[in-house]
């Protein structure tokens, strides 16, 4: 998540709780991988809650997540 946050940094993460808004970054879990992006967006698709992610420094976004995915935010780092 560089700039915003150095590679390496210790995070302190925080349970998402409620509410996601756009522009926070979030943990969360995409296979074997733990993930920190910045969401871009927040959709209801039929029901159902999706966050659309993307790296700082990414060109594309990452496929949409669900809640279930979420690990939390970052609350603060160390680099």
């Amino acid at each position: 998540m560089s700039p915003a946050i150095p590679e390496g940094s210790c995070l302190l993460i925080e349970p998402a709780g409620e509410k996601i808004h756009k522009g926070e970054i979030v943990v969360f879990s995409h296979g074997s991988f733990i993930v920190a992006h910045r969401v871009i967006s927040i959709s209801d698709i039929h029901g159902e809650l999706r966050i659309q992610t993307r790296g700082d420094r990414c060109p594309q976004p990452d496929y949409p997540i669900t809640p279930d995915q979420l690990i939390g935010l970052i609350a603060r780092y160390d680099a």
